[in-house]
């Protein structure tokens, strides 16, 4: 699993098993890195307000060779 600072740990863990996640304000998109991983949820909308944010988001899940779990982890840019 992706390596998690403690307190998104502690977010991880409160996350039901086989959920539908909205990560709001993804930045790296850390937990929706985990929860495919782990295949803890199967659908994370992770959104950011900032073009910079989500294009790390974007970063960090080809990094972790999830590209191709397109259909688990789903990039908008918005407000929440």
């Amino acid at each position: 699993m992706a390596k998690l600072s403690d307190r998104l740990l502690e977010i991880y863990r409160f996350i039901p098993e086989n959920t539908r996640v909205a990560d709001i304000g993804t930045d790296h998109a850390a937990i929706p890195i985990a929860l495919v991983e782990t295949q803890k949820s199967d659908f994370i909308l992770a959104t950011d307000i900032g073009n910079g944010p989500l294009s790390q988001a974007k970063e960090q899940i080809e990094l972790a060779d999830l590209e191709e779990q397109q259909d688990y982890i789903h990039l908008r840019l918005g407000d929440g």
